[in-house]
């Protein structure tokens, strides 16, 4: 009387009891694969990797923060860390007249020229 009310569940069962047997064999097959799946997709994202080209390394140097000693970029005016202000103005006049010393300043303009000029270059006058 089941099976004239539920035909499908009857053939279900039988279905389900052939092919489970079968699917429990596929996965085992298949389970044994996976290790080498890995290893194939791992081989390729390396290679992937490699091929991507790098970041430039940044050309600046670091120093330390002389108040709090943590590093931080040489161009940098206020430390991240502590607030700190450098004092550019004095990198500044030294390298100002590291300039002077090389080379002649103009007193008509205040250009500085090379080192071995007799006349300025923005001016034209006898330095």
């Amino acid at each position: 009387m089941h099976e004239t009310i539920w035909p499908g569940i009857a053939s279900l069962g039988i279905l389900t009891s052939f092919l489970l047997p079968i699917f429990f064999f596929i996965a085992l097959i298949m389970s044994l694969f996976i290790p080498f799946w890995i290893l194939r997709i791992r081989r390729e994202l390396i290679e992937i990797n490699q091929k991507t080209p790098r970041k430039k390394e940044s050309t600046l140097q670091d120093i330390r923060c002389p108040d709090c000693a943590e590093l931080i970029l040489e161009m940098a005016r206020v430390c991240k860390h502590c607030g700190y202000r450098f004092d550019r103005d004095k990198e500044e006049k030294k390298e100002k007249e590291d300039r002077l010393q090389r080379g002649k300043q103009c007193s008509f303009c205040g250009c500085i020229n090379e080192a071995g000029k007799e006349r300025c270059a923005k001016c034209g006058q006898p330095l």
